[in-house]
């Protein structure tokens, strides 16, 4: 019998770095885990490091008909050797019927959900994006994350907000997605809300571009401010001529962290943006203008 947990919640609120610490929280378990990402490549690598088994599952949500027998096959496989199951799911989809597959699963007991959502703009995306809602809504516990980003006084007002629309859930507001081990004591079989019917994942955009390794840091992100603010998400693992970097860009935040010797992946950037952003104009110009040493896989 393997317990399962799973994370979910915004794009860019957070999950890995939760997912991070869960490993180090249960690291007295057999554990396995399970990412499922849009793109290919970048959280997965940034776990398996941790000393944890991982399957990744990409292009597509474990919860859609496109990925959910690749996401049975891994918790079964998983179920033959782990005593803690961690799930990743990505920030585009919705997780309401993860109590269906579970229960599908005779080795699988289902703990619950651990949600994330970003203090900088909880309103804003419940009221644009109708997953993130969903995805909160099947969460025994809520992490407010990123609440040194905000005024005290508003992290307090999102989290009564976040109380009073989830009352099955226990909120917290937290900093760098650090938890308080007791709660996790929410997380328990048996307790679990009634599913609900499945809907689309955010009508998505994405594209995925080939990086040289000619490029230096400095040409990369002149590159990535030229569309980021028309994009959710830019994520990918790089080595340029300066060194080699983890791109890891929410909307108009551009980051690259340094990355000591040799990193994972295919120097790949993966790109998402939900509907109505002008992505595709932007990303064409950008690519335009450095041609000599980004192109994009089609």
């Amino acid at each position: 019998m393997a317990d399962l947990i799973l994370v979910s919640g915004f794009l860019g609120a957070g999950k890995t770095t939760l997912m991070k610490r869960l490993i180090d929280h249960y690291r007295a378990f057999r554990l396995h885990v399970i990412v499922n990402e849009f793109g290919r490549g970048t959280d997965g690598a940034l776990l398996s490091v941790l000393g944890a088994a991982v399957t990744e599952i990409d292009n597509g949500s474990v919860f859609c008909a496109c990925r959910a027998v690749d996401f049975e096959r891994a918790l079964r496989a998983a179920d033959q050797d782990a005593e803690m199951i961690l799930v990743e799911a990505s920030g585009l989809s919705d997780p309401v019927s993860i109590h269906t597959v579970t229960q599908a699963i005779p080795g699988i007991r289902y703990l619950g959900c651990v949600a994330l959502a970003d203090a900088t703009g909880v309103a804003k995306v419940l009221r644009t994006a109708r997953v993130s809602a969903r995805q909160l809504s099947v969460a025994k516990v809520i992490l407010l994350n990123k609440c040194d980003l905000v005024p005290c006084s508003e992290s307090r007002e999102t989290r009564r907000m976040l109380m009073e629309r989830y009352p099955y859930a226990s909120v917290h507001r937290t900093i760098n997605a650090v938890f308080s081990p007791p709660w996790l004591s929410r997380l328990a079989p048996g307790e679990s809300f009634p599913d609900q019917p499945h809907v689309r994942d955010i009508a998505l955009q994405k594209a995925r571009l080939d990086v040289k390794g000619t490029m230096t840091s400095d040409q990369l992100l002149a590159f990535i401010r030229q569309f980021a603010e028309d994009t959710n998400r830019v994520k990918g693992f790089v080595t340029l001529k300066d060194g080699a970097f983890l791109v890891d860009c929410v909307g108009a935040y551009v980051q690259l962290v340094p990355q000591e010797g040799s990193v994972h992946g295919d120097n790949a950037l993966n790109v998402l943006a939900g509907p109505g952003l002008p992505m595709r104009r932007s990303l064409k110009d950008a690519v335009g203008l450095f041609s000599e040493y980004v192109t994009e896989v089609r």
